[in-house]
């Protein structure tokens, strides 16, 4: 169960470049909190990619993610090396907005 949805079930974990396209999926028992669901699908990722010929391991940089994924930014820039941004919600925003960065993991 996803102790903050209070639900039971799956959880997914999607990775995309900035056109939407799916990188990488990991889906998981909603026991999973973020943080680590988020280091398996990054690290899932990683070893993915650091052998593949186009060399998306070296353009790959900046990864945004919300703000559920705050406790791991230091991670993945030790045993990344990539640099994760989190998007935050504007603290005096009403409703469902469009987040920058945000919306293109939201439309997928």
């Amino acid at each position: 169960m996803d102790v903050h949805k209070q639900t039971p079930g799956r959880k997914r974990h999607i990775i995309t470049d900035t056109l939407g396209l799916i990188l990488f999926v990991m889906v998981h028992s909603a026991g999973i909190q973020d943080g680590l669901g988020g280091r398996l699908v990054l690290r899932g990722l990683f070893d993915r990619i650091k052998g593949v010929s186009n060399n998306l391991h070296t353009r790959l940089t900046t990864i945004w993610a919300d703000g559920a994924y705050a406790g791991i930014v230091e991670w993945v820039k030790l045993m990344l090396g990539w640099t994760l941004e989190i998007v935050l919600r504007p603290a005096k925003a009403k409703g469902w907005i469009v987040l920058p960065r945000r919306w293109v993991i939201e439309r997928t």
